[in-house]
């Protein structure tokens, strides 16, 4: 971190360092010996950051310095993932923009950046409205956030909502299946390449001539309590449809076993039910799994899990009791 950054707002750059625990002066907005200080101390461990996470851009590697020390580990990890989703989707015939490119494109602002952002738009001021927030409110301005801008080759910069689901929905595969048992882990990630091998060789829907449509975990193992707040919706006056039958302790969920799957296109975005996961059914069950559309009380086509021998009372049981409690078929 130095001057450049924040140019305007050394009061700004010194509140950053003292809540790193680099800055041990006064908040004075003047930059002295102890500023330069906390500032190289910054710079050293954001490198130190660098070489152990990676390296990415010229662009993103300005904006993620800007960061925290916390959100610069985060920031890179996320960029790996970004980057190695982003080399499997630039493979030849399956995305009409070309290849794409991810960048960090904005990280830390000072308020007053913020609310040169926020004016824009606004009391006669050219340009669409970006922000809805004023500085001080944004998390931009605590060093904690970063923004994403997409290009392609052929087009530059990619303004459009569809490809930046696409990113989150890579990555939310990726963090759903870690949440799994490691015997589920195997089962969980070879029924992710059969699905998508099948949908790829099936190519685009019937509805349409040019739309493909993506497979994504998005569920793994969910906590006593999340499966409860799951099980209230739609019940006790609560909004929303009825999604489980299985209070917290119920589901296999709650076990590491069991995942969701969602389907969704470019142009139509999430698909919750249709005839898409009869055919995901067809290309991912096997012997080692059972699908939640078989349920005779409940359906849930989304719903995958491992085949076990071990009755669902005794499974509760034993993991509560912390023993071993997988026992696949």
């Amino acid at each position: 971190m130095n001057t450049t950054l924040f140019p305007d707002d050394i009061l700004f750059t010194q509140r950053i360092l003292k809540a790193e625990g680099m800055y041990r002066g006064e908040l004075d907005g003047i930059w002295g010996p102890l500023t330069e200080e906390g500032a190289t101390a910054f710079n050293r461990k954001s490198l130190a950051i660098a070489e152990q996470r990676g390296c990415f851009d010229l662009r993103s590697e300005g904006n993620i310095a800007t960061l925290s020390l916390d959100t610069q580990q985060q920031a890179r990890q996320f960029m790996s993932r970004v980057q190695l989703a982003m080399t499997k989707s630039n493979s030849p015939g399956k995305s009409s923009t070309g290849p794409i490119n991810v960048k960090i494109i904005s990280g830390t602002r000072s308020y007053a950046e913020q609310n040169k952002l926020f004016r824009q738009g606004r009391y006669h001021n050219p340009g669409p409205v970006i922000t809805h927030v004023r500085g001080g409110s944004s998390a931009h301005n605590f060093g904690i956030a970063w923004d994403i801008g997409i290009f392609s080759e052929s087009r530059g910069y990619i303004s459009e909502w569809p490809l930046y689901d696409k990113v989150a929905a890579s990555l939310r595969s990726k963090q759903n299946i870690a949440t799994v048992s490691l015997n589920a882990l195997q089962e969980a990630r070879e029924f992710m390449t059969r699905v998508q091998c099948a949908m790829s060789d099936r190519g685009p829907s019937s509805e349409t001539t040019t739309e493909r449509h993506i497979t994504k975990i998005i569920s793994g193992t969910k906590s006593y309590a999340e499966q409860n707040k799951i099980f209230r919706l739609g019940r006790y006056h609560n909004p929303g449809p009825l999604i489980t039958n299985a209070r917290g302790g119920n589901s296999t969920h709650n076990f590491g076993i069991a995942w969701d799957i969602g389907i969704s296109s470019e142009n139509k975005g999430y698909f919750p039910d249709g005839p898409l996961y009869d055919e995901v059914v067809r290309a991912g069950l096997n012997d080692a799994l059972e699908w939640g559309g078989d349920g005779t009380q409940f359906v849930d086509k989304p719903h995958y899990q491992l085949k076990l021998t071990t009755p669902s009372c005794l499974v509760h049981k034993h993991f509560e009791a912390g023993e071993q409690y997988l026992l696949p078929a």
